[in-house]
């Protein structure tokens, strides 16, 4: 959004785990300011998992339980 960018990290086996970057103060992505902007985060997670659950991506719990099944 704009100058900003949301990730996820999902590695860290943690649901909430947001970390926000200012791409045109820190394109190397080394300072995550979500505590910064509270509100900006909040308002792009909430764009995010709109635009997630109208496409259907599956949920990183979800994805857990197909590959447990497979195992």
């Amino acid at each position: 959004m704009g100058d900003y960018k949301l990730v996820q990290d999902w590695e860290k086996g943690i649901t909430d785990n947001w970390e926000l970057y200012n791409l045109s103060k820190d394109r190397t992505e080394i300072k995550n300011i979500i505590s910064e902007l509270p509100d900006k985060a909040d308002q792009m997670v909430t764009m995010y998992n709109n635009w997630a659950k109208n496409i259907g991506v599956i949920p990183w719990e979800g994805l857990e339980k197909i590959r447990n099944k497979k195992d």
